[in-house]
């Protein structure tokens, strides 16, 4: 399987699944003639509610920031989700919210981070309910947050948006 990505109808990187090594963290994928590093993510936090009610892509690289930002995510709740607890020493957070929908159906994926020689990369994938799915009549406001290892480098956000197939 090849997963291509395309910035202003550029091929940026093209990933082939299965080119990890043992540890998983390090397969290669090419990039406009640039060597990439695929980098492990892992999950945080994943859900169909939170008090974020706009679109946000979040880059966190130190505790006080996460705490403004879970603050923000759980208002709303009673009682409101416990903070994860991260090392910012080692790791950063990656953060998306879809915003507020008006049925369910929605979601919203991080599906990988790549390191380039300038930056990071975050793989974004959003879907939205196809036709003839059946959908609660609830709002959702979904989010997925994962860690990194931790990186100065800039992040660039690559989403795509899909169309659920339903029966």
């Amino acid at each position: 399987d090849v997963l291509r990505l395309y910035a202003n109808d550029s091929p940026i990187l093209v990933f082939r699944a299965g080119a990890a090594d043992a540890g998983g963290a390090t397969a290669k994928a090419t990039g406009a003639g640039r060597e990439t590093a695929v980098i492990a993510i892992s999950e945080i936090a994943k859900g169909q509610q939170s008090g974020f009610t706009t679109q946000r892509l979040e880059v966190i690289r130190d505790s006080s920031s996460f705490t403004n930002l879970w603050r923000s995510h759980s208002e709303g709740f009673s009682p409101a989700p416990e903070q994860p607890v991260v090392d910012f020493d080692q790791n950063m957070v990656i953060a998306t919210f879809f915003g507020e929908q008006r049925t369910g159906g929605h979601s919203i994926a991080i599906t990988g981070v790549a390191e380039l020689a300038e930056s990071i990369v975050v793989n974004v994938k959003e879907t939205l309910p196809g036709a003839g799915c059946m959908l609660t009549m609830a709002v959702s406001k979904p989010y997925h947050v994962v860690t990194i290892p931790k990186s100065s480098k800039p992040a660039t956000f690559v989403t795509t948006v899909e169309r659920a197939n339903c029966p």
